[in-house]
């Protein structure tokens, strides 16, 4: 009925034609016409009298208690029903929450001993997700404005940033849905994304154990040479080995710790996808002497998960009441110094070595020589060298037309002389080009790679 009033009273107003108006709306309109005429002075200099405000007090309360009496008699008799109903689903949902509360295990990693180590908190329903810097031990890097520096805990790590470790280091990545990635030493991946929808890493080098939270929709996958491994239970490894010149292989081997994974492999012959089932691990054989590439499926031996990383973890998982699964009864083997039999003896002279002759330096072409495997989102790109020093990393040069060139063409920095391989990812339709060449120290391009072409 107010807001009714309200409105003829606005629309008589900018008609300016009150005598049409009713005998109880004229004197609305007159109480417009003093509001009216407020809009057009500074709020500061309004003098409203004592009789014009507790006139339109009573005008509005009455209006207002009107529209309240009349829901009140038509709610009066539902309200009544309803309140048993409330009570009940009360007490339901407080046994839920009590039991969810003491009986379910929260995703995220404890607090240890170490005072390195924190809890990031929860996301909200529908926030983007976070990822935190939350232990560090050793050395610990961030890629930010073209160098490497160090990365305390607390550091959010937003999408397209780097992380790695060092000799005899460690570091853990907690995202707010309650997921971490835990990193070894030599370590290194980049976070492409980080959302309410999924979570990519791409890992470069070294070995990590994923713990994934199961709350929610939220893919969680881990990118590696050629291979997309996404969670389907709660925790899984992945570890990468081989320099990747051009006399070695490199091997990339996954770890189904807890619960299930799906791996999905790109090679040249095309692409193949396994679930792998808690216990088994794939190792994935990239030749770097040829475009082939091999798989092979085994159960995890004890031997191979009794070091000290994987009892880290398993220390972890532990604490923050997390099934197990692969690692429920491995541990760490005990370090034993060995024994000493008997005194110490003199060691035996050696014997007379003749000068070696002076080797022949033959100069050998340097060699960079890249494949590619698209998918759906991008382009794998792998690549292996021969007589080349790339302690700048390498530029990976990407155009729409034949031979990109570094300049003017597009163009990304892989800041590192380790690792062979790189996610690209792509979105429009269409023709690319790629090279790789290294990156010298004074920014330009050293040796080029052979160019693929990807058709996306």
């Amino acid at each position: 009925m107010l807001n009714f009033n309200a409105n003829k009273l606005n629309k008589a107003f900018l008609d300016s034609r009150p005598e049409k108006l009713g005998p109880e709306d004229k004197e609305l309109f007159e109480l417009g016409g003093k509001l009216a005429q407020t809009r057009l002075v500074d709020s500061r200099n309004i003098e409203i009298d004592a009789f014009f405000a507790e006139t339109l007090k009573e005008k509005l309360y009455y209006g207002w208690a009107d529209e309240k009496q009349e829901r009140v008699a038509r709610k009066k008799s539902i309200y009544r029903y309803a309140s048993g109903l409330t009570f009940a689903f009360s007490a339901i949902v407080l046994a839920i929450y009590l039991g969810i509360r003491f009986f379910v295990p929260f995703g995220t990693d404890p607090v240890i001993t170490n005072n390195n180590f924190i809890i990031p908190p929860p996301t909200p329903v529908g926030a983007p997700i976070m990822a935190t810097l939350v232990y560090t031990q050793g050395t610990v890097e961030i890629w930010e404005n073209n160098y490497w520096a160090s990365a305390a805990v607390e550091t959010l790590v937003t999408a397209q940033r780097q992380i790695r470790t060092g000799e005899a280091s460690r570091a853990v990545l907690a995202f707010s849905d309650g997921s971490a990635i835990r990193l070894g030493a030599n370590a290194h991946i980049i976070v492409e994304e980080a959302n309410e929808n999924s979570i990519i890493i791409q890992q470069i080098v070294g070995e990590s154990y994923s713990r994934v939270s199961k709350s929610g929709s939220l893919v969680y996958t881990v990118r590696s040479l050629n291979a997309e491994t996404t969670a389907l239970g709660t925790a899984f490894g992945v570890e990468i080995e081989g320099a990747g010149s051009i006399h070695e292989s490199t091997l990339l081997a996954v770890r189904a710790l807890e619960s299930n994974v799906n791996l999905k492999m790109y090679g040249a012959s095309g692409t193949s996808e396994r679930i792998l089932l808690q216990g088994e691990k794939a190792v994935i054989e990239n030749r770097a002497d040829s475009k082939q590439q091999s798989t092979s499926i085994s159960s995890i031996t004890d031997s191979e998960l009794a070091i000290e990383f994987y009892s880290w973890n398993r220390e972890l998982d532990s604490l923050s009441g997390q099934p197990l699964g692969r690692l429920e009864n491995i541990f760490a083997p005990a370090e034993t110094a060995p024994a000493v039999v008997g005194a110490a003896s003199e060691p035996a002279a050696a014997a007379p070595v003749a000068p070696a002759a002076k080797p022949v330096e033959i100069k050998q072409e340097a060699k960079i020589l890249l494949y590619a495997s698209p998918n759906e989102r991008g382009v794998y790109l792998n690549w292996i060298i021969e007589n080349i020093e790339s302690p700048y990393g390498f530029n990976i040069i990407q155009g729409t037309t034949t031979n990109p060139t570094f300049p003017p063409d597009n163009y990304f920095h892989f800041p590192y002389s380790y690792g062979r391989h790189y996610f690209y990812p792509l979105q429009a339709a269409g023709e690319y080009h790629f090279r790789i060449c290294a990156h010298n120290e004074n920014g330009s391009c050293g040796a080029y790679s052979n160019e693929v072409m990807v058709q996306f």
